[in-house]
């Protein structure tokens, strides 16, 4: 059975509802966001079978930043769920979020455009110093002694710091004996806040 698949006027109906402002042209969409820190303009476009969510969160970059820039993305998209930020054609930096277009839920759209509004708007002053400092470092980079020293066999477990005996929230990882831990990550991903 074929599932339902979003049509432009379901779109058009929930940035309606939704109170998003937008224009549109044949099947794209620009969203416009007032967030904390600027405004910022959202394309939306429908295709056959995906519907793709995107921002360019920076322009440009210094050449000589581009190393550290790029390393802070790979830990940013690590650790955001939904949104994936990318280097564009023009060598800045965009921000996306692509869904089937099949079986789309209304929820599915605002999940959508809240990835790309407060991940833009959390991000983009990091993004914007790492893009024009040169010698700047990610706040994301592990320390380098915690990344490149293996754990000591002999060292006792430490103890979680949430779960249900501390009353705070349990993880996958502390509920099961699956080691979801990577070897140069000592703690699970943690979803962006």
């Amino acid at each position: 059975m074929a599932g339902y698949n979003v049509t432009r006027e379901d779109i058009e109906r929930f940035f309606n509802e939704a109170g998003w402002k937008f224009s549109k042209s044949d099947d794209d969409w620009e969203v416009r966001y007032r967030g904390d820190v600027r405004d910022w303009i959202y394309y939306v476009r429908l295709t056959d079978y995906w519907l793709y969510f995107y921002a360019t969160v920076l322009n440009k970059v210094r050449d000589e930043c581009k190393p550290a820039l790029h390393e802070h993305i790979g830990y940013l998209n690590y650790k955001i769920n939904l949104g994936k930020y990318s280097i564009n054609n023009s060598g800045g930096i965009s921000l996306g979020v692509e869904l089937p277009r099949e079986n789309m839920q209304q929820s599915q759209l605002s999940d959508a455009l809240a990835a790309l509004s407060i991940n833009s708007d959390e991000q983009y002053i990091e993004l914007l110093n790492l893009a024009n400092e040169p010698g700047k470092v990610s706040s994301l980079r592990p320390n380098p002694t915690q990344a490149d020293t293996p754990p000591s066999p002999s060292a006792p477990p430490t103890p979680p710091s949430s779960g249900p005996a501390s009353g705070g929230a349990t993880s996958l990882a502390e509920d099961s004996d699956l080691d979801l831990s990577d070897e140069n990550d000592s703690s699970p991903n943690q979803p962006a806040s």
